[in-house]
């Protein structure tokens, strides 16, 4: 057997950096999702690929999004982050990266149970030639200000609960099954990206 790199470090299925985001990062983030709350939509599953005059399932996923798509405003906020996910990918995940799609501002909320089911975010090959590698969440509340919303991820027989606090970052590989349980009171709110590369080969 001929090693390609030492195999000195065990690779996890996922990685968690604190504090990626300071009180003054998150506040800059939330006032401009409150100043533009009519950018928000509801989180939505189709059943049928993502055509349009397909129906939407409704009964997966409960949270409401909205896509920071402004890069300018957001600039230094990307370049943050795109920092964070480069530096834990060289070390950890060793995957072939080349962009980072809009993030997504999520909410949910305890008023209607907000949660989202088991999922994943991407398959291993796309006709495109480009595929979610890398998955994150940075939770953006204290965890003592809500209940529930536990963010659980699916790698083993029983479902991990990810212990994140305030202004954290969980990243992991986009096709590991992951969940958000309902949210029982108050309300969770969560920055998430997938960062794209080339098919898996």
């Amino acid at each position: 057997m001929i090693w390609f790199e030492p195999p000195s470090q065990m690779i996890g299925w996922g990685y968690t950096a604190p504090k990626v985001l300071d009180n003054t990062m998150i506040d800059f983030v939330t006032s401009y999702a409150d100043e533009h709350d009519s950018l928000f939509q509801s989180g939505e599953i189709w059943d049928k690929g993502n055509e349009p005059d397909n129906n939407i399932e409704k009964s997966y996923r409960r949270s409401n999004i909205m896509f920071l798509t402004d890069m300018d405003y957001f600039r230094n906020l990307y370049n943050h982050i795109i920092e964070t996910v480069l530096n834990v990918n060289n070390t950890h995940f060793k995957y072939a990266l080349n962009y980072l799609e809009p993030l997504q501002y999520s909410v949910y909320e305890s008023a209607n149970l907000g949660y989202y089911d088991i999922h994943t975010d991407s398959y291993l090959r796309n006709t495109s030639g480009f595929i979610r590698k890398v998955s994150f969440s940075i939770l953006l509340d204290d965890p003592a200000d809500f209940e529930g919303g536990d963010f659980l991820v699916h790698a083993t027989q029983e479902p991990v609960k990810i212990e994140i606090q305030k202004g954290d970052i969980f990243l992991f590989p986009s096709f590991v099954p992951h969940s958000v349980t309902p949210v029982t009171k108050g309300v969770r709110r969560a920055l998430v990206g997938w960062v794209c590369g080339p098919n898996f080969v």
